[in-house]
């Protein structure tokens, strides 16, 4: 009882917080929220929107972030698509639990439990995904390392680190550092979500977003805070999402790319971009040559969700169709 309690608990903190991801931007209540216990204890709130009579596409984020920003891109799939939304451990609508199982191995086991709990609680039927970066990364360890759990995955500009001696990598590597040390200076708190969505203008990587976009990210990266003063903090904490860049230096999966056991397509950002970044530049060296369906969205950064969605959700369809699942 006391466990059913703490989930009760859990689903109406969830509740009580989606105001705080609504206003201009218009975003979608769910229509059901799902508590997930996770193998160590943590809750990780799934939700669900969508048509429930379609096909079921799960839809997480990039590191520090929450899929809740992404919804440019996944209200595409709301008429035909049963979308489900998770955060992962630590981010988004779910509390911050223990700092020591924010890893890798803890996210792949997370995507496990998601997706036998919400088979429980909404039904059995095939998994699609769209995940981006951090997520995309996540899918990418789990199937690898558990099995084809997917029915067709579409990961948007995942950080794969480079083979040892490829040419790309010391640049990489360099770059996870940097981004590391960045993500670790950030401030943790602001005055309000405007104030963070005028610092997001000013921001490398987040300046070219619209501002409605900018205010979408405030409203789902940001919770209400009252101490020291009234305010925002960030639902990751800085340091967190620090640690997980620099974790992101596995230079062996190369080693089992090739047949990967799954449909799967990667969509990157524009390599020739001058703000395409790394990512977009090894996914066009890498991927084709292990024989992965690729193809890149001429314009965009690593956001390319955020700034051609109807694009990206276009790319996707198309692919989930020609997995047989998909409208």
């Amino acid at each position: 009882m006391e466990a059913l309690s703490e989930i009760a608990d859990q689903q109406g903190a969830a509740r009580r917080a989606l105001p705080t991801l609504c206003g201009p931007e218009s975003l979608p209540p769910p229509y059901d929220v799902l508590p997930v216990r996770l193998r160590d204890g943590e809750i990780v709130t799934a939700r669900r929107h969508g048509n429930p009579a379609g096909p079921r596409l799960f839809v997480s984020h990039g590191n520090g972030l929450a899929a809740d920003l992404y919804f440019p891109f996944w209200r595409h799939f709301l008429t035909d698509y049963d979308v489900v939304l998770y955060d992962l451990r630590n981010h988004g609508w779910n509390a911050v639990g223990e700092w020591d199982r924010h890893h890798f191995a803890a996210f792949v086991f997370d995507n496990e439990s998601v997706l036998e709990a919400v088979g429980k609680r909404w039904g059995p039927r095939p998994a699609l995904g769209a995940f981006h970066s951090l997520s995309a990364l996540v899918a990418l360890y789990q199937v690898l390392r558990a099995g084809p759990r997917w029915a067709g995955l579409v990961l948007f500009d995942p950080p794969i680190t480079p083979p040892l001696g490829h040419r790309l990598e010391p640049a990489f590597r360099a770059g996870q550092i940097a981004i590391s040390e960045r993500a670790a200076r950030r401030s943790e708190s602001y005055p309000d979500y405007e104030a963070f969505a005028s610092v997001l203008g000013h921001a490398r990587g987040f300046s070219h977003l619209s501002a409605p976009v900018r205010r979408l990210i405030a409203r789902a990266t940001l919770r209400p805070w009252d101490a020291p003063a009234p305010g925002v903090v960030l639902r990751c904490p800085r340091e967190l999402e620090a640690r997980v860049y620099v974790a992101n230096l596995d230079s062996t999966i190369e080693l089992a790319m090739p047949g990967f056991p799954c449909p799967l397509e990667v969509i990157g950002a524009d390599p020739s971009a001058p703000a395409g970044g790394a990512p977009s530049r090894i996914c066009e060296s890498l991927l084709p040559a292990w024989g992965v369906e690729y193809e890149s969205v001429a314009g965009t950064t690593h956001f390319l969700q955020l700034e051609k969605p109807v694009e990206c959700a276009r790319l996707a369809r198309e692919f989930f169709r020609r997995c047989g699942l998909g409208p």
